[in-house]
């Protein structure tokens, strides 16, 4: 079968594409919902063009693919794959491979909306093969924040199956109003659901974190779908979100030779096709020299090459760019002031070669697929490390070589030299940081288990309590004991006055229980310290029973020195009566005496 030329091809779209126009003017009304005549005008259209054509655009439009497509193309349709790769197009090919039927649904998620709209056209055209000539349905589109009508579009096209968006919580409320009319939910949508985050770093970065973890909580667990990842970093940050949301992933390094620091971040490696070059000038002529680099490098037969300058800053750029008209260099740019559609004309101009030198900020720093780069400048440093290689990597594509030129100031290049050791500072301080979490993770599971041991302790702490409270108790009733006999030693002490034999025993008892008495003293007080030292039971249960024996010994001693008393004091009860005993035969004598007196 023969080739298809560019005319060819141009007639056979104009005839579908009227096809297209002509039926969506019919618009097919479906259960009260002129869906179709709504969603025309707002989405991207997806044309059939039959095998032919289709093999003619692809190859036209792809070529051969990077080291870093050809290995995800191959796991990517298998299982979950983390692709970290050199600075590529790496929207170009996975969403043409992933798509195995038509009943699939792809959700990608990109930072930049200048990519989204790159991505969408080539979804478009990556699924042309899958269609037959008679079917003319919308296969992509682009949901954004800023387009309510194409967002309301996609909640109510029922043949979209590809949705690029960026990362924020209009994709759920798309999803949310699905539901009017003839859509679906349609993050719930498919059976076999592939979620595909191009630039994850970049999202990080532009604080889309906490809406990503919304839009996957949105979407089926991730046992139910399939992930594709692709970054050209891997820092601390993106290994946390994709372990948040990846279930055992493949994870693909290309140009880096798959090293990896301590911490488990992939060394950074530029394109080794980019030459670098420095230039330290002073800040005041930085403009001056950048004019003179674009003036030496479109010179003779580089006058139509491409030439992109990157500046850090939105004010930076536009004045650079007023800088350049003003000398005669056809100049575009692109920035974040700038609105979409100035975006796309600027970065059509300078594809098209129309305009050879293009001023743009980050924003053009990732996923921008120009061709034919020959030279980036950068008129101000970036802030990070990573930003630089993204930025270089514009040149050097496709196989290609490529020269980039960083304009420095002398104290910005101290300012660098100070960054970079900040850098390396803030890298180690983050391995750090993962390894004082671990850290943290295996304390929390010792004091779980410390906690566990010492209810335990409390409990066995809680009986010894008890055997104190009865020992207390018991000690109560001696004090009571005690008591009573000095009572009855006050007694005795009134008869000793009558007798002086007995003075000396009535003396010996009261030192003795003057003795007694200290030691119940002496007993109560190490009763308070064996109290305080039973609540502080880290000291250990042997200490406490060596303790309670201790005072058992004690409590023993004390019962027997309390019989040894009440023996005694028996003693004393029969002394006095024999006392009495004394007394009434004294009296009788007395008595007899005095009647022997008076005869």
């Amino acid at each position: 079968m023969p080739d298809l030329g560019l005319s060819d091809l141009n007639s056979i779209l104009t005839i579908l594409g009227l096809f297209i126009v002509l039926y969506g003017v019919i618009s097919v009304k479906f259960k009260n919902q002129w869906y179709l005549g709504e969603a025309l005008p707002a989405v991207i259209i997806g044309i059939c063009l039959g095998p032919i054509a289709a093999k003619f655009i692809v190859s036209e439009r792809w070529g051969n693919p990077e080291p870093g497509q050809t290995s995800e193309i191959t796991l990517g349709v298998m299982r979950v794959m983390i692709g970290i790769q050199l600075v590529i197009a790496g929207y170009q090919l996975p969403a043409k491979y992933t798509m195995a039927r038509w009943k699939d649904m792809t959700l990608i998620l990109i930072p930049v909306m200048t990519m989204m709209w790159l991505c969408t056209t080539v979804c478009v055209l990556a699924t042309i093969p899958k269609l037959s000539l008679l079917a003319c349905m919308v296969i992509a589109a682009c949901v954004t924040s800023t387009d309510p009508v194409l967002s309301q579009a996609v909640a109510k096209g029922p043949f979209a199956d590809k949705f690029v968006a960026r990362p924020v919580r209009e994709v759920i409320s798309a999803e949310a109003g699905a539901n009017d009319g003839f859509g679906f939910p349609f993050l719930m949508l498919a059976t076999y659901l592939i979620r595909h985050a191009e630039g994850a770093d970049r999202m990080l970065d532009k604080g889309f974190e906490d809406d990503i973890k919304a839009i996957l909580g949105a979407m089926p667990a991730r046992e139910d779908r399939q992930t594709l990842m692709f970054t050209a970093t891997w820092p601390a940050s993106v290994r946390l979100l994709a372990s948040s949301f990846m279930v055992d992933p493949v994870k693909i390094t290309i140009g880096s030779g798959g090293k990896e620091t301590a911490s488990g971040a992939v060394e950074l490696q530029a394109n080794t096709r980019i030459t670098q070059r420095v230039e330290v000038v002073d800040g005041r002529d930085k403009e001056q020299r950048l004019l003179q680099i674009l003036r030496q490098y479109q010179a003779g037969k580089g006058r139509h090459d491409r030439i992109l300058v990157f500046c850090l800053y939105k004010k930076e750029a536009t004045r650079v760019e007023g800088f350049l008209q003003q000398r005669g260099i056809h100049v575009c740019g692109i920035h974040g002031d700038l609105r979409q559609d100035q975006r796309t004309r600027s970065l059509e101009a300078f594809k098209s070669g129309s305009t050879s030198v293009m001023v743009a900020t980050d924003v053009a720093a990732r996923g921008l697929d120009i061709p034919e780069v020959k030279l980036v400048v950068n008129v101000t440093f970036p802030l990070t490390i990573e930003d630089y290689v993204h930025r270089i990597g514009r040149t050097g594509r496709a196989g290609k070589t490529g020269e980039a030129i960083t304009l420095f100031t002398a104290l910005l290049a101290r300012h660098e030299a100070y960054m970079a050791d900040a850098e390396r500072d803030r890298l180690e301080l983050t391995a750090r940081i993962e390894q004082l979490e671990t850290d943290k993770r295996e304390l929390q599971a010792d004091n779980a288990r410390t906690v566990e041991e010492n209810r335990a302790l409390l409990d066995q702490l809680e009986t010894l309590n008890n055997s104190v409270n009865s020992s207390d108790t018991r000690i109560q009733s001696l004090e009571a004991t005690l008591l009573s006999s000095q009572q009855a030693v006050r007694r005795l002490e009134g008869a000793a006055v009558r007798a002086a034999e007995l003075e000396r025993h009535v003396a010996l008892l009261e030192r003795e229980q003057m003795q007694l008495q200290n030691t119940l003293i002496s007993t109560e007080s190490e009763s308070r310290s064996a109290l305080n030292r039973w609540k502080k039971a880290e000291r250990g249960i042997p200490e406490l029973q060596e303790q309670l024996e201790r005072m058992e010994k004690e409590t023993k001693d004390e019962r027997e020195r309390h019989v040894e008393a009440m023996g005694r004091v028996e003693r004393q009860r029969e002394m006095e009566k024999e006392l009495n005993t004394a007394a009434g035969r004294l009296k009788g004598a007395a008595a007899a005496k005095s009647l022997d007196k008076g005869k």
